[in-house]
């Protein structure tokens, strides 16, 4: 059942996909916070709440009956220290933080990464595959996950692939540069747009609010998982630049096919539902800057 009042949300670690979030939030209503060191990087309309996650004198600034807190922070830097502090302190901070408010929040937010599967060859995942990460990223992750599912409070982790948009840009530099795929064969990747992680999370909310179910897992992953050199070529061919590469290399990146069914079936409409979209709006958009 809808409430009668608007749903308050703090975005914790507000960077870019969280300001995104909040500036989709506000367009519906919602009252939006948002938790970071430099509040003045925090888009209009969020009100600041000033402070670092990881200290706990920060948590005891937090507004009254919030409904959604959404941990968005990002690693300053890619360690496993780095990793360790920001998702699983971090995270462990805001559960402790929701779990000691008086009135507990419906549903707590973390966006997670595919960093947590270890296949290759191609193969599909889900949100029931097998998790086994062989590097630190997707182990720090998957701790973190399991830390949010192990609490008393509603959660939801979102996988999210690899996120571009504005000022992430670095296929489009590569391929304007003619730097090739050195790989063979090519891996495949997958892929979300800024907006789209944002417009998943907003969705999520959305219909939690509403009484609808929310699971406790999904992958946020466009709906075209492809090799590599299929998208550096499709830039190329946008920027009409000749690709090259001196010398080709096994690859040993591991290679999987990342599933969004489920998040289809809960009616999200990706905005940017293949690479071709997303890449395409950011080159227009370059393109009018001149």
């Amino acid at each position: 059942m809808t409430q009668a009042y608007s749903p308050r949300v703090l975005i914790v670690g507000c960077g870019d996909v969280g300001n995104e979030l909040g500036r989709q939030l506000l367009k519906n209503g919602y009252d939006v916070w948002g938790m970071r060191r430099n509040t003045a990087c925090l888009a209009p309309g969020i009100t600041p709440v000033q402070g670092d996650f990881n200290e706990p004198a920060s948590w005891q600034r937090l507004p009254l009956g919030l409904d959604y807190l959404v941990f968005t922070g990002a690693a300053n830097e890619r360690s496993d220290a780095g990793y360790r502090q920001t998702y699983v302190e971090g995270l462990k901070a805001m559960i402790a933080a929701a779990t000691a408010l008086d009135k507990p929040p419906r549903r707590l937010l973390f966006t997670s990464s595919t960093a947590v599967y270890h296949q290759g060859n191609g193969v599909w995942v889900d949100e029931s595959s097998a998790t086994q990460p062989q590097a630190f990223n997707g182990q720090r992750m998957l701790e973190a996950e399991q830390l949010l599912a192990s609490s008393t409070l509603l959660s939801t982790s979102v996988r999210f692939s690899g996120i571009y948009g504005p000022g992430r840009e670095r296929l489009i530099q590569r391929a304007q540069n003619g730097q090739g795929c050195e790989y063979l064969p090519a891996p495949i990747t997958n892929r979300v747009h800024r907006d789209d992680c944002a417009g998943i999370l907003s969705h999520l909310i959305q219909r939690d609010w509403q009484g609808k179910e929310v699971a406790p897992l999904y992958i946020g992953s466009d709906s075209e998982p492809c090799a590599m050199d299929e998208v550096l070529d499709w830039l190329a061919k946008q920027l009409g630049v000749e690709l090259s590469v001196t010398e080709k290399r096994p690859c040993s990146i591991p290679s999987k096919r990342c599933s969004n069914q489920r998040l289809l079936e809960t009616g999200y409409r990706f905005l940017y539902p293949d690479f071709r979209a997303g890449y395409g709006a950011l080159l227009e958009q370059r393109a009018a800057k001149g």
